[in-house]
């Protein structure tokens, strides 16, 4: 419905189903927090972090999110006119995904603050010539590991890491005409870079 819903789950639990969507119909909005040192969240099919509405995901605290090795997608901002955040925050908060885009068709964005950790296979931001996307590593510890990063293909995005950040990358690298890389006493680690 075109409401407004909130999740919120700490300290021990597990939560896993197929697949999520937070915010799904235009009007809408939705926000989930995860926290806690042994909460998992386990969504193996995939994760829409705004399909056509307004999304939000906190995990913090510990917590663990991750969608399975060979999962469909896991996305920010899917459709036109949405918006999808993402905030890792925190020493050993962890989220991880197979495939990751950041900025669909919409606008999508990821946080990683203050120690938090995240993984992905392959990451795109700004995946559409509608679609934005922006990416921040900020913190000492904060770190993002990615195999393959391309940033804004064909859309806008900015990807910045600060303040004692790290973002590896293990295979390639890709900034586009539309991409912007700000490094402010961050570091960025890679093998191949293309731009």
């Amino acid at each position: 419905h075109a409401g407004h819903d909130m999740l919120q789950v700490h300290n021990g639990a597990r939560g896993e189903n197929n697949s999520a969507t937070i915010g799904n119909l235009v009007g809408s909005s939705g926000s989930v927090e995860v926290a806690g040192l042994s909460f998992v969240w386990d969504s193996p099919a995939g994760l829409v972090v705004g399909e056509s509405g307004h999304g939000s995901l906190l995990v913090s605290d510990g917590g663990f999110v991750t969608t399975r090795v060979g999962a469909s997608f896991t996305t920010l901002g899917r459709q036109i006119g949405s918006s999808g955040q993402v905030e890792v925050h925190g020493r050993d908060s962890l989220f991880s995904a197979s495939t990751l885009t950041v900025g669909g068709a919409g606008d999508g964005i990821l946080r990683i603050l203050d120690g938090g950790r995240a993984k992905a296979g392959g990451a795109i931001l700004g995946d559409t010539l509608s679609g934005r996307g922006t990416v921040l590593v900020d913190g000492p510890g904060s770190e993002w590991s990615v195999a393959a990063l391309t940033v804004a293909d064909p859309g806008e995005a900015q990807l910045t890491i600060s303040d004692g950040g790290l973002v590896r990358s293990n295979a390639v690298a890709r900034v586009n005409a539309l991409g912007r890389l700000t490094l402010g006493v961050g570091r960025l680690d890679i093998d191949n870079v293309q731009g």
